[in-house]
């Protein structure tokens, strides 16, 4: 037979679960489109928020095991993604916005060193040059360029970032040595 129903009844049934099928694909669609157009509507100090969050999370994420770079301090607790650690910059972001996502001069940083001790910068460079190396400190402090942040550049720093922090969450998930220091 050719029939999708035996009877009447089983016809019922059958368009019910058509509509509820074609409804839920219908609102599945509107919530994609809400989604793109308030995507759209995102003004660039909302992207910049949103990249520069994803980026400082990846950050803590590289330098899970790390000390501080400044001072030295053994690195917190790695059950707490966010425990007493920020992405903290080199060179500022308010002085240099054109490194803001430069992962050279980005390192993971304890809060007393970042926030109570102004970045603390000179043991941030001596830090900085035995973990990267004078050549790459020194190109740091010679780049003097600027950027204009547009929308798509900062979508795709948040993505990429986004997809960097999974991945390495993953690694860190797979490793043995990881989950037993947690």
């Amino acid at each position: 037979m050719t029939h999708k129903a035996c009877g009447p009844d089983c016809a019922a049934v059958l368009g019910r679960l058509a509509n509820e099928k074609a409804a839920a694909r219908a609102a599945l669609e509107d919530r994609r489109q809400t989604r793109a157009q308030l995507e759209d509507l995102k003004t660039v100090p909302q992207l910049k928020k949103e990249a520069q969050a994803a980026f400082n999370r990846w950050v803590r994420l590289r330098d899970a095991g790390r000390p501080c770079i400044s001072c030295g301090a053994p690195p917190p607790d790695l059950t707490k993604l966010h425990a007493g650690r920020d992405a903290g910059h080199y060179r500022s972001t308010g002085s240099a916005d054109h490194l803001r996502f430069h992962e050279d001069n980005c390192h993971a940083q304890c809060v007393k060193c970042n926030q109570w001790g102004a970045g603390m910068a000179v043991d941030y460079r001596l830090g900085l040059i035995a973990r990267i190396g004078a050549g790459r400190v020194e190109a740091l402090e010679c780049n003097n360029g600027s950027t204009k942040w547009t929308r798509e550049q900062l979508r795709q720093v948040r993505d990429t970032y986004r997809l960097k922090a999974r991945a390495l969450e993953k690694g860190a998930a797979n490793d043995p040595s990881m989950q037993e220091a947690a």
